[in-house]
């Protein structure tokens, strides 16, 4: 319906209906649950974390180089919680747990720098000063933090938190 003023009124107008069929299908499976968590929080937000950094690094104008220091410090905060939660679930869940975090782990580590989403295959300079990172950036990011950060970590967690040997 037109308005007096030009604009269009909408009757009605609102948030539509969520669809949630299925959407939280395996939640009380604490295996896929933490192992969830270790893909998309642990690796996932720390490589989110750390590639802002980099573009943060290459960005030139002030505005884009303090949003992108932000979403890294939203992104570290996230992958926090995510370790976290491992912890808590590697501390309970025991061996099958554990195991299911350690072949998520190792697949992870095997495949970095190949799976990261669609990115533009080259990147010019003028992107790079904006805050964009290239698939080549990307993946040296991705592979350096699985290399020093993931991959020690998740290491560390799970030695820490190894179930008993059976007796």
């Amino acid at each position: 319906m037109l308005r007096a003023g030009g604009g269009l009124r909408r009757r009605g107008a609102g948030p539509s209906p969520l669809p949630l069929a299925g959407a939280l299908a395996g939640v009380d499976d604490l295996v896929a649950v933490t192992v969830a968590t270790l893909r998309e929080g642990c690796i996932g937000e720390t490589l989110a974390a750390l590639q802002a950094e980099a573009a943060q690094a290459g960005a030139q104008d002030p505005a884009v180089r303090a949003a992108l220091a932000q979403i890294a410090a939203d992104e570290l905060r996230h992958a926090e919680l995510a370790w976290g939660f491992v912890a808590w679930a590697l501390e309970r869940g025991g061996p099958e747990v554990h195991a299911a975090c350690a072949a998520a782990l190792a697949a992870a580590e095997a495949k970095v720098g190949r799976a990261l989403g669609h990115v533009e295959e080259d990147m010019s300079e003028r992107m790079a000063a904006h805050g964009r990172l290239g698939a080549a950036g990307r993946a040296a990011v991705a592979r350096r933090a699985m290399a020093a950060v993931i991959g020690p970590a998740g290491r560390a967690l799970l030695a820490r938190h190894a179930p008993a040997a059976a007796a």
